[in-house]
């Protein structure tokens, strides 16, 4: 059994990808459908502890005996463990050899498409980056000294600052060849900002710290009808004079 994803299939339905079989002929295309949304369904809800990987935490875990009695009907264990070796989101003949996000590069934006269809957000929002744990096989791991964990995946985040809510996201894949990015930091900033419709936009304010601040991209958000917040050093270059810190006695001015 296979299933791939079709590339020119451009619909925003529920069925974002084709699942082929080559079971016997006894079962219907109607229930291979039934029992891939089964399958993403069960996989969603148990997030946590399942994964393509580590199939096995199903019973080890006891999650089948321990969870809902839909899930038991819907797929057995060895079922789902068969499916899950077998399924497959991407096309290797496809699939751009340049881009380290490749294999997941499809699902991973229709992922991040949803995220701010579902929330509305106060006006205030924040960007970060956040290092997720993760010391396995994978050339996007990064390694970071000042971070608790060290070693992990490194995100940009944009959320909202009252409910912490995820509006945008993006994986850091590393430089791409011999190329030196300018603005990186700005462009991360806006990029993770366009994903947001154009009603969410306007009239928001931005948070972040100095790392991203840019007088670039605070006039770049005027542009869009919004506002930001930022950390400003004193040795950026944009920064007046009559701005800066004067290291004079007190009272001397």
């Amino acid at each position: 059994m296979n299933a791939t994803h079709n590339d020119n299939q451009g619909s925003d339905s529920d069925s974002e990808y084709d699942f082929v079989g080559t079971e016997s002929d006894d079962r219907s295309n109607s229930e291979h459908i039934s029992e891939e949304s089964d399958l993403s369904n069960f996989d969603i809800e148990q997030g946590d502890v399942v994964t393509t990987s580590q199939p096995e935490a199903l019973q080890k875990d006891g999650i089948i005996r321990q969870s809902r009695p839909l899930y038991c009907a819907a797929v057995s264990l060895q079922r789902f463990k068969h499916l899950f070796q077998f399924i497959r989101f991407d096309d290797r003949e496809t699939r751009d050899k340049s881009d380290r996000l490749g294999l997941i590069r499809y699902i991973f934006e229709l992922f991040v498409k949803q995220l701010p269809k579902h929330f509305v957000p106060c006006e205030n929002l924040t960007v970060d980056e956040q290092l997720v744990p993760l010391r396995g096989r994978c050339c996007l791991v990064q390694y970071i000294p000042n971070k608790p964990a060290k070693y992990g995946l490194k995100f940009w985040v944009l959320s909202d600052v009252d409910g912490r809510y995820v509006l945008s996201i993006d994986l850091y894949i590393g430089k791409k060849g011999n190329q030196i990015q300018k603005n990186v930091a700005a462009n991360v900033v806006l990029n993770l900002v366009d994903h947001l419709p154009n009603n969410v936009k306007q009239g928001r304010c931005i948070i972040f710290d100095r790392y991203f601040t840019d007088i670039k991209l605070s006039e770049a958000f005027l542009d869009r009808k919004m506002t930001s917040i930022e950390v400003v050093e004193q040795r950026r270059s944009f920064l007046p004079d009559e701005l800066k810190v004067c290291r004079q006695n007190l009272f001397s001015s």
